[in-house]
């Protein structure tokens, strides 16, 4: 069986673990461009290259198709890497996409030439939020009746495809996979946490993420305002990057929390389970959006696998993910975040006792061998069809 993956310029290492315990039973290729966003170097997959001059070129020679693209596709760069995929698909069974994006139009309209099985992998967990882009509805319109099987990565994924109309024979729901025996709990490394800069002797509370506003990351800083004024210690540590990283900061030195915040810029996602490890608790604080609300949280995953704690907001999947392994609040009450960690912080059973169940969840539910296998027998009852 030969299955080939297409993620578009966002091929990652965290999504890639699903896959990799497939490859000593699968032909598997991952197609990766070369302006890929994230480093790929590290991915046990193998791998082709698709370079924008190498599509030109048979752009070029294959001129009248280019046109006949060109006029079919009504936005601009609709497709990805056509003519390339057009030559490296041929012979593949198996095309594997990711939600309605332009690699998924491209392999729609090029499985009518080749013949192949088309899976999706789809994170959305609202019905129809694909209606607020005139571009994306587009892109949707022209691929979704040709996914032989859609793969949701969460029950409210499946729901919401339900939802929308979907053949229920066509959907079926599986977790992301992470790799449990390389995610596990481990006692904090205090020459890694001096490196970063981060104190390894206070309670921490550990948030990994985008610094941008749908993640919720102020509702860190107003509780942590509220457990100083309680006179509790506490740091919180700050993992990531984005656009409000700035606007954070200044809140902080605002609220006079200086002493219980700490930022921590990049850490290699090959060294990322050091960074759970220092951790006492994990929160994921997401607000929900009108298009967009929490898909799964994979930070979520991987701190339980760690045997970390976590709070979490009671939106989109995070309920199914966490279960009863962590601590849910209403998104957006700092008040009760706040309530949620004093808690944890005086409740030493209650912490371990969280701490066990997170890594049990972890393994029964998360792990990438077991879910990589039910996608495999996906992949066979599709060929079937």
């Amino acid at each position: 069986m030969k299955v080939a993956i297409l993620r578009g310029h966002t091929v990652n290492e965290w999504e890639m673990q699903l896959y990799e315990p497939l490859d000593s039973k699968v032909d598997l290729t991952v197609f990766v461009p070369e302006n890929n966003r994230f480093d790929v170097s590290n991915i046990n997959i193998k791998q082709i290259r698709l370079k924008h001059s190498s599509e030109v070129i048979r752009g070029i020679v294959n001129i009248r198709n280019a046109y006949g693209r060109f006029r079919e596709n009504k936005f601009r760069q609709s497709d990805f890497f056509y003519h390339t995929l057009r030559e490296y698909l041929a012979g593949f069974d198996i095309v594997h996409v990711n939600d309605f994006m332009r690699a998924a139009y491209t392999a729609a309209a090029l499985k009518e030439v080749l013949e192949y099985k088309l899976v999706m992998s789809y994170w959305e967990n609202i019905p129809y939020c694909n209606i607020f882009s005139d571009k994306t509805t587009f892109l949707k319109d022209r691929a979704m009746n040709k996914i032989d099987c859609f793969v949701a990565y969460s029950c409210a994924g499946e729901k919401a495809l339900l939802l929308e109309g979907i053949d229920k024979e066509k959907v079926t729901s599986i977790y992301p996979g992470i790799n449990i025996g390389r995610f596990r709990p481990a006692p904090r490394d205090k020459d890694f946490a001096s490196q970063l800069g981060v104190a390894s002797d206070r309670f921490t509370v550990l948030y990994v993420g985008q610094f941008v506003s749908w993640k919720g990351v102020y509702n860190l800083i107003y509780a942590g305002k509220i457990l100083k004024e309680a006179k509790r210690d506490a740091l919180f540590v700050l993992a990531g990057s984005g656009a409000q990283k700035g606007t954070l900061q200044r809140l902080i030195r605002y609220a006079g929390l200086e002493y219980y915040f700490a930022f921590v810029d990049f850490v290699p996602y090959g060294k990322i389970e050091k960074l759970y490890h220092l951790a006492d608790v994990f929160v994921l604080p997401s607000l929900p959006k009108m298009t967009w609300q929490e898909q799964f949280g994979m930070v979520l995953a991987e701190a339980m696998a760690c045997g970390v704690p976590v709070v979490a907001s009671r939106t989109g999947s995070v309920p199914e993910v966490v279960g009863d392994a962590g601590l849910l609040f209403t998104p957006g009450n700092f008040w009760e975040l706040a309530e949620h960690l004093t808690v944890l912080q005086d409740n030493t059973r209650l912490l371990e006792e969280l701490s066990v169940k997170s890594r049990q969840r972890a393994e029964d539910h998360f792990d990438a061998r077991q879910n990589g296998q039910r996608l495999l027998e996906e992949y066979h009852k599709v060929l079937k069809t």
